[in-house]
């Protein structure tokens, strides 16, 4: 399917439809877009939500074959409170456990899951845990494989005066200043560094990646400097049906390569 063809709405940002739903005790942050047959849950990473990570892709996709639905994750974007603590073991799986209730809640059975980053180990957990609601799973630049260069790559992302500036302004607009995105970085960067040291989540998650029914594929930019370039083979090796597609001038954000990303994203989506 030709990006370049996809059927547009006037724009995502007037035409989504936006709403919050009470899971847990939480508003959690919900928005849809498209109205096509295939369902397709999309989840970011750290400190990402709907708007950011998904607004630019939904605008090239297909809306007539494609029903999107993109959620901010518990202490993110608009899915605040709580905030977000990663000194909690079960941050992932409380994650996948709130992203498979807002699906029931919305009528959807059946769906894949597009994602970036750190929203690919909620992928892998939904995916194994409730294998019947999962077709397929797409994973870009997911942290699977925590070694030295992705340790120093996290804390170095750490400091917000590092970043990007228009990324950075962004999330000072979002969080209401600097206080909120540092807290949260500071705490993610302590749980890659409990991985650093010892792998026992990691290898709990690999074995959920191996134990998983749907298809998979891991798209993974060459020029990424926080995931490790042989993270996608240490994925395959725990289940040997997930394919790799690797974008040459790719960095980490997937909206570095968005018209590929796209593409891609698509094909795999429309196969039989």
């Amino acid at each position: 399917m030709d990006p370049k063809k996809a059927v547009k709405w006037a724009s995502v940002e007037t035409s989504a439809l936006n709403k919050k739903i009470l899971i847990d005790g939480n508003q959690i942050y919900w928005e849809k877009f498209g109205q096509g047959p295939q369902v397709v849950l999309c989840i970011a990473g750290v400190l990402g939500d709907v708007k950011s990570c998904f607004h630019p892709v939904w605008e090239k996709m297909d809306v007539e074959f494609f029903t999107f639905i993109g959620m901010d994750l518990p202490g993110y974007g608009y899915s605040r409170p709580p905030d977000r603590d990663y000194s909690d073991p079960d941050t992932y799986n409380n994650d996948a456990k709130v992203a498979m209730e807002l699906m029931k809640e919305l009528g959807y059975t059946k769906f894949s899951l597009l994602t970036h980053s750190g929203g690919g180990i909620v992928a892998t957990i939904l995916a194994s845990s409730f294998p019947e609601a999962v077709d397929k799973v797409i994973y870009c630049n997911a942290p699977f494989h925590v070694d030295e260069k992705f340790f120093m790559g996290a804390r170095a992302i750490s400091d917000l005066d590092k970043w990007d500036s228009i990324q950075r302004s962004y999330l000072l607009h979002r969080y209401g200043g600097k206080d909120y995105p540092t807290k949260v970085l500071k705490s993610w960067v302590g749980l890659v560094e409990r991985l650093f040291r010892s792998n026992e989540h990691l290898e709990n998650l690999k074995e959920k990646l191996g134990n998983m029914r749907a298809e998979a594929l891991f798209i993974t930019g060459l020029r990424d400097r926080i995931i490790p370039e042989n993270t996608a083979l240490e994925m395959q090796k725990c289940n040997p049906r997930l394919r790799i597609q690797k974008v040459r001038k790719g960095l980490h954000s997937h909206l570095s390569f968005l018209d590929e990303f796209v593409e891609v994203s698509q094909d795999f989506l429309t196969e039989d």
